[in-house]
């Protein structure tokens, strides 16, 4: 007695082991209806238990075909713990017998942790599958089903709502070209690529509300009764999005559509895109200062720094000034758009209107200065240079005298702000404004503006070798000058000087080639010495 006593209490925890993974083994439930066609599972924490719940109810059936699972064409399966599909799904084992869903026409894999579908998961009902609802799951990116763009021809519906994916190309839809519905409501996305518009050519349902999108840069056109959810969005109603304004607009194809509103700027926050005219709008550079500390971008998204301006607005220009300037000092090319953006008018004149407004404020004044000379760099030829542009055009407007002489103040110290390692960016900037086919500098420098201008050059020369580089940006900058003004002695106190500095330049056997030939084209034009 004593031992049997012993033998239970030794075995019961393995008892109660055995009984809790039964438990939950059995915890999945599926039920086949009375067609035999459709089969829901619930609570399904693994594949061996989902396999499981099939078996058992489709060992039940007397049909041979429907017992081997080849009459099911709907198939749900909710509140599950799965993180990723296998072919283990549609066709697997169980004891002796072999299973085959291979009729499935209507797949919800819904209300779980699902995060991945192997590539080859679904080959079995590639050309049978035409609805296809992963809503409600844990999908950081759009679901890789196929390695073939042709495989799921038949597919119709694709439902990824309520996911957490960021981003959509054409590369993630070529393989339902079928597609008429794609639902993407309730993601994270903050890119998607609008051509798949008209790349998928039966789209007739697109759901794109409750995202994180700020811009969509396609400007693509919508079909006939085309059904376009973009609600709940924080969009940036800038000129980018015009296009999406005329297309909803559009009264020959009507779009059915949930009335996307504006969340920036301020001005145009909770206005609804469709009530907006062209002229609102309006393209500036968009600069923030955002929560994280590093922003990952892949090939094809549009990265877009932001900085919402509240109580500490000095500042916060500042930095945004410091971080366009840093960013236009790294030479690497911009996208088109940004580029339009940064050359804006309206946005070059608050600069200006920023310095003439700040005088008094250095440190204001010479970021804002700072990113006129780092943009300027951008620019090879003056006139199509967006500042030099502008600044002629709010002539009436601007005085810009603030502006003038602080470069002279900067050019007369040989400071250059941003020290650019190749070109002075001072000399640049006058350089553009003294170019011969801009009268820039016409308008904004005075006559004693400019002869301060030549004073400084004379001396920069005086004290330099023809031998050092620097030289020929003074030289040259010089050239310009002589093109619109003539300099004589009553009028230049360092005129002496400047013609002995060419003298000693010349007498020097290995004075650069280039400033030698600037200054012999000098003499031949403008009949010096």
């Amino acid at each position: 007695m004593k031992l049997f006593i012993f033998t239970i209490v030794w075995y019961l925890p393995l008892i109660i082991s055995i009984r809790m993974v039964h438990s939950r083994s059995v915890s999945c439930s599926c039920n086949l209806d009375s067609t035999g066609m459709t089969m829901i599972c619930d609570n399904v924490h693994s594949l061996i238990a989902y396999q499981q719940c099939i078996h058992e109810q489709l060992s039940l059936q007397t049909d041979i075909k429907l017992r081997r699972g080849g009459v099911i064409t709907n198939l749900t399966i909710k509140h599950h713990r799965l993180s990723s599909l296998s072919n283990g799904l549609l066709q697997f084992s169980y004891g002796n017998i072999y299973y085959q869903l291979n009729d499935l026409r209507y797949l919800y894999i819904v209300q779980g942790k699902l995060r991945q579908v192997d590539n080859r998961a679904l080959i079995l009902i590639q050309q049978a599958l035409e609805y296809l609802d992963l809503s409600n799951n844990e999908f950081e990116y759009m679901p890789k089903i196929s390695n073939n763009n042709e495989e799921y021809s038949n597919l119709e519906k694709l439902i990824l709502s309520h996911n957490q994916i960021q981003h959509l190309t054409i590369s993630d839809i070529r393989a339902y070209n079928r597609l008429e519905e794609l639902d993407l409501s309730f993601n994270r996305l903050q890119y998607i690529d609008m051509t798949i518009v008209n790349y998928l050519k039966n789209l007739k349902n697109l759901f794109l509300n409750s995202n994180m999108l700020r811009t969509l840069t396609n400007n693509i056109k919508f079909p006939n009764n085309f059904r376009f959810k973009l609600s709940s969005n924080p969009l940036e109603c800038d000129c980018r999005l015009r296009w999406l304004r005329n297309a909803l607009n559009r009264l020959e194809y009507p779009i059915y559509h949930d009335e996307p509103q504006c969340e920036m700027p301020k001005t145009l926050a909770d206005k609804k895109i469709i009530t907006l005219s062209d002229e609102q709008f309006v393209c500036g550079p968009i600069i923030s200062k955002p929560d994280l500390r590093i922003l990952v971008a892949t090939t094809g998204e549009l990265a877009t720094l932001r900085c919402d301006v509240h109580d500490n607005t000095k500042s916060t220009v500042i930095s945004a000034l410091n971080l366009l300037t840093n960013l236009l000092l790294t030479n690497e090319p911009f996208p088109v758009h940004t580029n339009s953006q940064l050359s804006n008018s309206i946005f070059l004149k608050c600069i200006f209107q920023l310095i003439e407004n700040n005088d008094n404020d250095d440190e204001l004044v010479l970021s804002s200065i700072k990113f006129l000379l780092s943009f300027n760099l951008r620019f090879d030829y003056p006139n199509k240079n967006s500042i030099m542009l502008t600044l002629k055009a709010i002539d009436e407007q601007i005085s810009c005298r603030h502006l003038i002489e602080r470069l002279i103040l900067l050019f007369n110290r040989n400071i250059d702000p941003i020290e650019h390692k190749t070109t002075n960016s001072v000399i640049k900037f006058f350089a553009d404004l003294f170019d011969d086919q801009n009268t820039t500098s016409d308008i904004l420098l005075f006559n004693s503006d400019q002869r301060l201008i030549i004073e400084i050059i004379s001396r920069e020369l005086t004290d330099r070798l023809c031998t050092d580089k620097s030289t020929t940006e003074y030289l040259s900058l010089l050239e310009l000058i002589l093109r619109k003004h003539t300099i004589i002695r009553e009028t230049c106190t360092r005129y002496d000087e400047l013609q002995t500095c060419f003298r000693s330049y010349l007498s020097t056997e290995n004075c650069l080639s280039e400033n030698r030939f600037i200054i012999n084209e000098i003499i031949r034009q403008y009949d010096w010495l």
